[in-house]
């Protein structure tokens, strides 16, 4: 076989079963018990959060907006854009984009908190 270990297809550029394509390259699945451990870590940080917010809102009820929830607002619009794009960048990988896009596509990666992805080691790299 002429592809790199993790790779497949007539141009070797499509990541094989057990692998997942991340910034292009092909990396090998980690195990089952890690994502599991990730996804619960993840789905108590948010729990946690939540519960924060509920409250803190829930104290505040009657006063008007603070300059915070203003900054807040368009940092999650900010956000929105971030994981749009970048989800974007990396769904359609078929289109030529220019090189430039491409570069700040590897920087809106980190906005788009795919956790699973972000706390995968990259020392399993093919």
């Amino acid at each position: 076989e002429m592809c790199s270990t993790g790779y497949e297809g007539p141009l070797c550029a499509v990541c094989q079963s057990s692998y997942y394509s991340w910034f292009q390259k092909c990396y090998k699945c980690p195990s089952a018990w890690r994502t599991g451990l990730q996804i619960v870590g993840v789905a108590a940080i948010f729990t946690f959060t939540m519960l924060i917010l509920y409250f803190a809102d829930k104290a505040r009820r009657g006063k008007s907006q603070t300059l915070v929830d203003h900054i807040a607002a368009k940092f999650k619009i900010i956000i929105g854009f971030g994981q749009v794009m970048a989800g974007v960048l990396d769904a359609m990988v078929y289109i030529p984009w220019p090189k430039l896009l491409l570069s700040f596509g590897k920087y809106l990666k980190l906005v788009e908190l795919n956790v699973v992805a972000i706390a995968t080691p990259r020392s399993e790299e093919r």
